[in-house]
C-alpha cells in the first residue's frame, strides 16, 4: 500500500508490521474461516450519528447551490484498533462473554484485499481515526476553503479523510479504519464481503477473559483442528496474579 492511501500515521515509521486488533463474536469468527470473507458495512451503519457526517451532509457551493455526495453510496468501511486490550473493548463489543480479538497487521490486511481484483487498489485506504471535539467537527465542516481542498481537489483520498475523524468522546477505542470506495455498488447494497484468506490474516486469536474454561478448550480445539496455526489463548485481563506482599 502506498503512503497516500496510508493516512495520519507517523510517515517516518514502517506501518507493515504495526498490529491492529479488532474483538467481535465467536459466530462470527467462525464465519469467518468458513466463508473466507471479511465484511464491510456502509458508514451509515455505524453506531454514532456522527460517522460520515460531511459526506451525508447537504453541500453548498459558493453559488448557493445545494447537492449531495453521491460518492457516500459507494464507501464501505471497516473499524479496527490500536489498542491491545481494554476493559471497555471486552464489555462493549463481546456482551455475551463469548467474544473474540484477532490479531493482525497493516501488511497483512493489505495483502488480504489483493485477492479482490475488482477493486482498485487506489481506492483502497487504511487510515488513523483522529478524535476532536463536536464543536471542531462542525467548524471543519463548515470552513470552505479546507473543504473544497478536500472533497474537490483530493476527491477519492478526501473524501476517505472525511471517514477518519470522530468525537473525543470515543477516544478511547483508538481507531483504525480500512475504507474502501467501490464504484459498483448500489444504494441497496449495505455490506460489501471481500475475499481474503484468513489463515494469513489472522495470527492470532484470543477469547473473552470471562469465558467459561471448558467452553474456551472447546473452541481452541475446534481452530486447531481446523487448521489455524497461530495462537489461541484466553484472555488474562482479570485474573489475580499470586503475589507476596513484603512489609
Amino acid at each position: 500500500m502506498s503512503k497516500e492511501n496510508c493516512i495520519g500515521f507517523d510517515e517516518s515509521k514502517s506501518l507493515e508490521n504495526k498490529k491492529l486488533y479488532r474483538v467481535f463474536s465467536i459466530e462470527r469468527l467462525l464465519e469467518l474461516f468458513t466463508k473466507k470473507e471479511l465484511t464491510l458495512v456502509k458508514p451509515s451503519a455505524w453506531d454514532d450519528p456522527f460517522e460520515n457526517y460531511i459526506l451525508n451532509a447537504t453541500a453548498v457551493n459558493e453559488n448557493g447551490t445545494t447537492f449531495t455526495f453521491d460518492v457516500r453510496e459507494h464507501i464501505y468501511g471497516q473499524c479496527w484498533s490500536e489498542t491491545r486490550e481494554s476493559d471497555a473493548m471486552w464489555r462493549i463489543y463481546s456482551p455475551n462473554i463469548t467474544g473474540v480479538k484477532i490479531r493482525t497487521t497493516i501488511g497483512k490486511l493489505n495483502d488480504s484485499f489483493k485477492l479482490n481484483y475488482e477493486i482498485n487498489p487506489q481506492q483502497i485506504f487504511i487510515g488513523k481515526v483522529a478524535y476532536q471535539s463536536q464543536k471542531d467537527l462542525i467548524l471543519r465542516a463548515e470552513n470552505r476553503i479546507e473543504m473544497q481542498k478536500q472533497l474537490v481537489s483530493n476527491k477519492t483520498v478526501g473524501f476517505a479523510k472525511t471517514l477518519l475523524f470522530k468525537r473525543k468522546e470515543f477516544s478511547h477505542e483508538n481507531e483504525v479504519r480500512i475504507i474502501c470506495i467501490y464504484e459498483k455498488s448500489s444504494q441497496g447494497e449495505p455490506l460489501y464481503s471481500v475475499k481474503i484468506d484468513p489463515y494469513k490474516l489472522i495470527d492470532q486469536v484470543v477469547f473473552d477473559p470471562r469465558i467459561d474454561q471448558e467452553l474456551f478448550k472447546v473452541y481452541q480445539a475446534h481452530l486447531k483442528k481446523i487448521g489455524f496455526e497461530g495462537s489461541v489463548i484466553r484472555s488474562t485481563l482479570y485474573e489475580l496474579p499470586q503475589l507476596k506482599v513484603n512489609i
